[in-house]
């Protein structure tokens, strides 16, 4: 069970709670679970259901042990477990009691300002065996991963930073609730310094714009890209709804590039053009990335429109024929990435966190309800 992956696909649910006492309990039972693991290890990013007694040295070597599945620590996985916790409260009107594992990933959030000279945290696969590279002190807060699983080049993420803060300010009020007064303070603590770091480290020149850098090393180094996997630079106004941390006028001059060809992953083919990911094939575009611009774009303008039908087109498991300049298909499942040249090429035939991305859609509002 992924943090991140767990929340975002029980996210479209989250308006049916009201009418849906099953959809309700299933909420509260997911972020109970996710609580209940995040105290096991706020490192881990993802979970098993079985306790593993006995890790084998392969396993050991990656942090897999007890509950732990993957040990990669991702920064992101918090955030969206702050976020579903917040909008089961202010959605579905249960507030659930997993201030234990809020609290336990502030405390991780607060060590990892500093990683250098206060983490513990190690991972095989980083440099400087396991503590990544050299980062100097910003006020963000570092992450060994990014969402898409990859280790980073540098180690303060910058959308996960906005997600992060913007998920503190979830967490404020929560705390707040609970009567947890120190770590209401701490919280408020930690977002300003989040922000300020961001503002002050995050961003770089390009054309003559300011655009924010996708990672930072607080050392002066900044790598210009974005990918697919959210939270990325894409989909600030997604994960920041009220624009309470990311600016808005930077984030149009990122837009532009990231949707360019001086994005490194942004790429383009005979049926499609978007962003893919270092994660997999280069030149794949992912759905993901296609929904999010779908996501933002103004309500039925052109490219939303296109964007759509460029995503239903790209979709199918199977792709049998052309028929009148359009994909003849059959039903299926949205994929991980795609060939835009070639459709039928793809990864992994069923990519659910694209699925659930897109059923957030406004171009779904008419099939919603039981």
């Amino acid at each position: 069970m992924w943090i991140r992956d767990s929340a975002a696909q029980v996210n479209n649910y989250i308006g049916l709670m009201k009418t849906r006492p099953d959809l309700k309990d299933l909420m509260v039972k997911v972020v109970e679970r996710q609580s209940f693991f995040i105290k096991f290890d706020p490192y881990a990013n993802a979970y098993r259901g079985t306790y593993n007694k006995k890790p084998t040295p392969w396993e050991q070597s990656l942090n897999r042990y007890g509950y732990v599945a993957t040990g990669n620590y991702e920064l992101d996985s918090g955030a969206y477990f702050f976020k579903l916790a917040y909008k089961v409260w202010k959605v579905g009107g249960v507030l659930v009691d997993v201030r234990e594992g809020v609290k336990a990933m502030i405390d991780t959030w607060i060590i990892e300002q500093n990683h250098e000279e206060k983490s513990k945290y190690r991972y095989s696969e980083l440099s400087r065996n396991g503590k990544g590279g050299v980062t100097g002190y910003t006020g963000m807060t570092w992450t060994g991963y990014r969402p898409s699983d990859d280790p980073c080049t540098f180690h303060y993420l910058i959308p996960a930073n906005i997600f992060a803060a913007v998920g503190l300010g979830y967490a404020k009020e929560m705390l707040l609730e609970w009567g947890e007064s120190e770590y209401y303070k701490k919280a408020s603590k930690l977002k300003m310094e989040i922000e300020k770091g961001v503002a002050k480290h995050g961003l770089a020149e390009f054309n003559g714009k300011t655009i924010y850098c996708y990672e930072v090393d607080g050392l002066g180094g900044c790598n210009k890209m974005d990918d697919a996997n959210i939270p990325s630079l894409l989909s600030l106004p997604y994960i920041d709804p009220g624009a309470s941390v990311y600016d808005e006028q930077i984030y149009e001059n990122t837009k532009k590039f990231i949707l360019s060809k001086d994005n490194p992953y942004y790429y383009s083919g005979k049926y499609s053009v978007g962003i893919g990911s270092p994660h997999t094939r280069h030149g794949n575009i992912w759905h993901m990335a296609l929904i999010m611009e779908a996501l933002l774009s103004n309500d039925d303008s052109k490219r939303q429109v296109k964007l759509i039908e460029e995503i239903v087109e790209t979709t199918e498991k199977t792709v049998r024929k052309k028929v009148g300049g359009r994909w003849d298909y059959v039903d299926g499942t949205m994929h991980e990435s795609f060939d835009p040249n070639d459709p039928t090429q793809f990864s992994r035939s069923w990519f659910a966190w694209a699925d659930t991305l897109f059923a957030e859609g406004r171009w779904c509002d008419g099939a919603r309800g039981d």
